[in-house]
């Protein structure tokens, strides 16, 4: 007991932290509404289709962002966007 109440910054490094996102996922409250802040979020989703992952500047956490104009994304949980072919648009979610 004495060495954790006298360790607690080393033990409290190896409790996961549900807001935590891996490349793909992104921060989302409780009711599963994407957010960009650490403290209004409650764990990680992944991104959904239209958007795609990006790491949240000073912080070893993702969010998910949507595709400028001219970029789509078709699948869950990406890291990029990939330009719409010639001819083709992607519709606003």
């Amino acid at each position: 007991c004495t060495w954790v109440q006298n360790n607690k910054d080393t033990w409290q490094k190896w409790i996961p932290d549900e807001t935590t996102c891996l490349p793909g996922q992104g921060l989302v409250n409780a009711q599963g509404e994407v957010v960009f802040d650490r403290a209004l979020a409650s764990t990680c989703a992944w991104c959904a289709v239209g958007n795609y992952s990006v790491e949240l500047a000073g912080d070893t956490t993702y969010v998910c962002i949507s595709c400028d104009p001219g970029y789509a994304q078709k699948n869950l949980g990406q890291t990029a966007c990939e330009g719409c072919e010639a001819g083709t648009y992607a519709d606003v979610p």
